[in-house]
């Protein structure tokens, strides 16, 4: 009858082992196997081979039910199969629990809710066999079932059945069993072959040993001498035969598949005396032979004795290779059509266009990036070394031109039909007509408008100085009269219209500090009389009236010092400089200082000094030295950070426009604290006019030769973090609304391009200011008193500089017209790097820099030709600096840097003969000390050996050093590299890529594994490291697994012009990859060499990223390192769900931050914890705690 259990027709292999060894004119497909395993491939690092293989992103197969009598690994191997666990059957209740509580999708609730997308069930024959009649007649699906040894199995009715043994050590395992496994199917299920050798194979694997996953740190007993030699001379076999010495087994091999839990192993130990030792294999080492997924032994383990029984279980059944690589052949090869899920239906696989907002932003990148170029035929301004001259030339025409392209963006015509008069001017000059009368308005009108307005803003302000007076009611000082006597009409004073304005001035001069603040205010308008349209002639004062109320003191006085000890009495004269011509330079220099009164008459108490160095081509720089009168030493500074290249990134996408503005006499803008001025004296006998000279109209009375500081000087330690403070500010108020259609730095949205995301774009910043148009929004970046701009076009650039710049001369802050330069897809220079976005984001040096970077590596060579074992030592340190400054821009410079440092101080006591740092070196001189005392009788004991010692370690540098061992090979690459007449370019960021390439590597104790991502799918390989690689350090085999595969992807084209993404757990890597080589390790330094290189060849972007070890196990990455392939991404987990870089820290934790935070953020009576501080105000106090987010901060403050 149908469903009666009988012998039925069977195809049988006895073991993989024949398929290897069939006749080699037999050729086999490749089976479909879902895991994508190929054939183990050989490498020189690898013992016996490489288990690889890849995943394509895709949907389920599926549901799948399991019917086991014992505990198994069938639920993580369905799931690694693609497959949704419906239901679960099993009498073992600690094994159900176990699952239910830390694995509930293995064990789903809604078990008669999926029937019917039930399409295979896996379990043991045990349970299977005891099925009656209906149930085959009702579930009509494959099933994929182990055989416990030689069980014969009976066959429904009507259904196939293949039985396949499988070789352990065939499927990358580690004993050396063979076990059964089934498949039973309909026959319209079933695949045809026409005999068994056209079956394909499957892929065999390289076996593994037992000695890959014994622990040392496990106590065992110490072993005989002469068993221990033999032992310790036998290597590992990956795949031998299990040796036995005696009763004792050997780890070099396969471990024996029966009663493996009884017995004795000799096992290395770093307790025993002998480094070997016998005991019997742990549980966890059991786990492991087993193929036990690592994450479910933890779980187990910590479960205590109920989860250690259900441990004990699962190492009695079949092996986890065996099972999920025996089952997914089994269904790939006799399931018609290997039984496919829906490819493309999975929610895993990024879509490009699932962010919202990156296709405006992709469509208004292709329109700046196809923009037609500007040309107003005047002459292109970029950032040259002669515009930091003080006597610079202001390129008035980049103004004019700016002005005419402005016109025609408002669709005004041109100015080539304007008729006007000729006048001589215009004829010497050769300008045009338009031109001439611009420069005109700009000289008389303008400038007379700024002026006016700036002195009724300052009278406006006065007058609120003297509120609540009675003179404030008069209204009227002036009448109108007819016409005086002297024929022209005019305002003149009422009768007691003088009188009350005089005394209007007087009254708030009574209090000291009304009285400051009104002389403050005159100081400022006597230097605005005296500005022009181009230039602060009479230097500058900040606007003090026009701050925002936070700031108006700041601004006015200066900001406090932190004064954190005794304030210096220096008394020692100041030096002249080096030479005349030096010194006449110095002299104009500190006397354009004076005549602004930046130093000005005063109480002195201490002085400072200063010096100069020379500017490039023929200038000098003041360095006025705050740190030899002692003045620095009592001062404190906060440490913070200045904008790079990289942050300007973020506003940049091809052909966008950048242009700069400098700020004039950056620290000299900002008042110096009025408690410091008396300590920042300035002796100025030297540079003042001699007596019996003609001086100058502002030197008249100012006799002294000692004057002072009242403005932040450069030198002085906590100028740089003041000045920046109030200059920030500016660059805030010059943001102005955003929501301001006419503001050029409005923006709409504030977009999120993360690693991560599904629809991560490599060739979009991470961070991106919208506008409504999809434009990126015009941003500022101020590197001290350089200030770039960026913007989509040429003219909405310059609109932002424009901007800014109005801002500044608002508030009073200088504007240095003359290094203004022009909006270019390649500006000049700024913060040391150029860049370009013509057909990309690139980042290069000048002309100039190049070249001297070719020139002093030449010099290097040349000294080591010259004798290599006298280097001057000074002269390194100078090109050091200079390399390192132009490392900068290459990141793939560093890592050829490392023979100069090693060759500057190889001279130290605690370096070897290659110039590495010896590890633990103070310890080992101080111990070495304390011997030399002892032995001399100077010391008691050895006992505080290591709070000393070392001094003696410190020497003086010498004049002359020799060269490391490994400069000359980095001379060489540096050579190579520097070569060519043009700027090498720095790829910033991809382009074409709309996927980005995930690495994450492991090589935790002698396996290495790795899973490399992108939008396809995932490529993965396991293995074991050869005896010579496995002794070496675990930081050594972390950063080789990672650069090999690297290596293998840009040898295979996958990186060129990609974003690569490295994902370690060990932080070392991280370090050595980001600083360029490692302080102690040679071999790691080779390494991280060989990683740039590859990013050098293939213009590619690598970003290593430390994670933590139990994210890594997470993945399944540490797993696959030891060979598990049933966890993790390896199972079907999101890869991008293991890494969340796009999330913040209160996703991560699925809320508790915030949860935590909010806990404490009220006190016990249920009100904010600030309200009990007195200075918080009181619209903060009432403010309740909420989650901001990018946008709302910015919309917030």
């Amino acid at each position: 009858k149908c469903g009666e259990l009988n012998p039925g027709p069977s195809i049988a292999v006895s073991s993989l082992a024949k398929q290897r060894d069939a006749p080699k004119e037999r050729t086999h497909k490749r089976p479909k196997l879902w895991s994508g395993l190929q054939p183990s491939r050989e490498e020189d690092y690898a013992l016996g081979g490489v288990m690889n293989g890849f995943l394509p992103h895709r949907g389920q197969r599926g549901g799948c039910i399991i019917s086991c009598l014992t505990p198994s690994l069938w639920p993580f191997v369905a799931q690694a199969l693609g497959f949704t666990v419906n239901s679960l059957t099993t009498p073992c209740e600690n094994y159900l629990s176990l699952l239910r509580s830390r694995y509930p999708s293995l064990v789903s609730p809604s078990q008669a809710a999926a029937v019917a997308d039930v399409c295979v069930a896996f379990g043991d024959w045990a349970s299977f066999k005891v099925k009656d009649t209906r149930y085959w007649e009702e579930n009509m699906y494959p099933h994929v079932f182990t055989l416990d040894g030689d069980e014969e199995v009976m066959v429904p009715l009507g259904w196939l059945l293949h039985q396949h043994a499988f070789t352990h050590a065939h499927m990358g395992g580690i004993t050396d069993g063979v076990f059964n496994l089934g498949i039973l199917l309909r026959p319209d299920q079933a695949a045809h072959y026409d005999d068994l050798a056209s079956v394909p194979p499957l892929p065999v694997q390289a076996p593994s040993a037992l000695a890959n996953v014994l622990n040392s740190t496990v106590h065992a007993q110490p072993h005989k001498e002469h068993v221990v030699n033999k032992a310790c001379d036998v290597a590992v076999q990956v795949g031998a035969p299990p040796t036995f010495v005696g009763r004792l087994l050997l780890a070099t091999g396969l471990a024996p598949s029966t009663n493996l839990d009884k017995v004795k192993v000799i096992v290395p130990c770093v307790f025993s005396p002998t480094k070997w030792g016998v005991r019997k294999l742990t549980l966890e080492e059991q786990a492991g032979v087993w193929d036990v997924p690592i994450l479910l032994q933890d779980l187990l383990v910590k479960d205590g004795d109920r989860g250690k029984d259900v441990l004990r279980d699962l190492c009695r059944d079949c092996p986890g290779k065996v099972i999920h690589l025996g089952a997914d052949y089994l269904l790939g090869v006799y399931c018609r059509g290997g039984l496919e899920g829906e490819r493309g239906g999975d929610d895993s696989k990024p879509r490009a266009e699932a962010q919202r907002g990156l296709k405006l932003v992709r469509q208004a990148a292709d329109a700046a990036a196809n923009q037609e170029d500007v040309d107003e035929s005047l002459a292109t301004v970029v950032k040259q070394e002669g515009q930091k001259a003080d006597d610079a030339e202001v390129p008035v025409h980049l103004w004019d031109a700016m002005w005419m392209l402005r016109r025609k963006e408002k669709g005004l015509p041109p100015m080539t039909g304007w008729l006007g008069q000729t006048l001589k001017l215009d004829r010497e000059s050769k300008l045009p007509r338009w031109r001439m009368c611009l420069r005109g308005l700009r000289a008389s009108m303008f400038i007379r408008l700024w002026r006016r307005s700036v002195t009724r803003s300052w009278c406006k302000y006065a007058r609120t100085l003297a509120q609540g007076s009675t003179l404030a009611t008069a209204v009227v000082w002036w009448s109108i009269r007819g016409k005086p006597t002297s024929g022209r009409s005019g305002y003149v004073w009422t009768a007691a219209g003088r009188q009350n304005y005089k005394m209007f001035w007087k009254v708030p001069r009574v209090c000291a500090h009304t009285r400051d603040i009104l002389e403050a205010g005159r100081e400022a308008i006597g230097r605005v009389a005296q500005a022009t349209w181009w230039d602060w002639n009479g230097g500058s004062s900040l606007f003090f009236w026009r701050w925002s109320v936070s700031h108006e003191r700041w601004a006015r006085e200066g900001q406090p010092h932190f004064v954190t000890g005794e304030l210096p009495k220096f008394r020692e004269a100041q030096r002249k400089s080096a030479t005349p011509e030096s010194q006449a330079l110095v002299q104009a220099k500190v006397n354009k200082v004076r005549s602004r009164l930046y130093i000005a008459p005063g109480l002195v108490v201490s002085l400072t000094h200063m010096f100069d160095v020379p500017k490039p081509p023929h200038d000098i720089r003041m360095v006025y030295d705050g740190t030899a009168s002692g003045l620095n030493d009592a001062l404190y500074a906060p440490h913070f950070t200045l904008p790079v290249v990289e942050n300007t990134l973020r506003s940049l996408l091809p052909n966008y426009h950048a242009a700069d503005l400098d700020v004039g006499e950056m620290f000299l803008n900002w008042p110096l604290g009025k408690e410091l001025r008396s300590r920042a004296g300035v002796d100025v006998t030297h540079v003042k006019t001699k007596l019996g000279s003609q001086k100058e109209e502002w030197e008249l009375g100012r006799t002294r030769n000692w004057e002072r500081w009242v403005r932040n000087f450069m030198g002085l330690k906590d100028s740089p973090y003041r000045s920046l403070q109030l200059m920030i500010k500016a660059k805030h108020c010059a943001y102005g609304d955003r929501n301001d259609p006419t503001n050029p730095f409005q923006w709409d949205a504030i977009l999120l391009n993360l690693p991560g995301d599904e629809g991560y774009d490599p060739s979009l910043p991470w961070v991106m200011k919208v506008r409504k148009d999809g434009h990126l929004a015009c941003e500022v970046y101020i590197y001290v008193d350089d200030g770039r701009f960026t913007g989509w076009s040429k003219i909405e650039c310059w609109k932002a500089v424009q901007r800014f710049s109005q801002v500044l001369t608002f508030l009073g802050i200088q504007d240095a017209s003359r290094k203004r330069t022009e909006p270019l897809t390649k500006p000049g220079p700024w913060a040391g790097t150029v860049t370009i976005t013509e057909g990309g984001v690139y980042a290069t040096v000048t002309a100039m820099k190049w070249g001297k970077t070719q020139d002093v590596v030449r010099e290097m060579v040349a000294m080591m030709e010259e004798d290599k074992t006298a280097m001057p030592r000074k002269r390194l340190e100078q090109i050091r600096g200079f390399l390192i400054y132009v490392g900068r821009t290459y990141r793939w410079m560093n890592p050829y840097l490392k023979g100069l440092h090693l060759t500057i101080d190889g001279w130290r006591m605690d370096r070897d003969v290659d110039g590495y740092r010896i590890p633990n070196f103070q310890a080992e001189w101080a111990m070495k000390e304390a011997e030399d005392a002892f032995e001399k009788g100077e010391g008691g004991d050895l006992l505080g050996y290591g709070k000393g010692g070392a001094g003696k370690a410190k020497a003086e540098p010498p004049a002359v050093v020799e060269a490391a061992s490994r400069l000359a090979g980095d001379l060489d690459a540096l050579t190579d590299l520097t070569s060519g007449d043009e700027p090498a370019l720095q790829s910033c960021r991809v382009t074409g890529a709309l996927s980005a390439v995930y690495l994450m590597g492991d090589a935790s104790g002698k396996g290495f594994g790795s899973g490399i991502w992108d939008g396809e799918g995932i490529t993965y390989e396991a293995g074991s490291w050869k005896e010579c690689y496995s002794t070496e350090s675990s930081n050594w085999r972390e950063a080789a697994n990672l650069t090999k595969q690297i290596k293998k992807l840009g040898q295979d084209g996958r990186l060129h012009n990609k974003e690569l993404f490295v994902f370690t757990d060990n932080s070392t890597y991280e370090g050595t990859f980001y600083k360029g080589y490692s302080g102690s390790s040679k071999k790691l330094t080779k390494i991280i060499l060989d990683l740039r290189q590859v990013e050098r060849e293939t213009g590619c972007i690598v970003h290593v990223i430390h994670i933590a070890g139990t994210r890594m196990k997470s993945a399944g990455v540490d797993g696959l390192s030891r060979g598990d392939f049933m966890e993790g991404i390896m199972a079907g987990k999101n890869p991008w769900s293991c890494v969340p870089l796009n999330e913040d820290a209160d996703q991560r934790s699925l809320g508790r931050v915030s949860a935590w935070v909010t806990k404490w953020w009220h006190d016990e009576d249920g009100k904010p914890w600030c309200l009990r501080r007195p200075k918080i105000p009181t619209n903060l106090r009432e403010r309740r705690l909420e989650i901001t987010s990018p946008y709302s901060i910015h919309d917030k403050g």
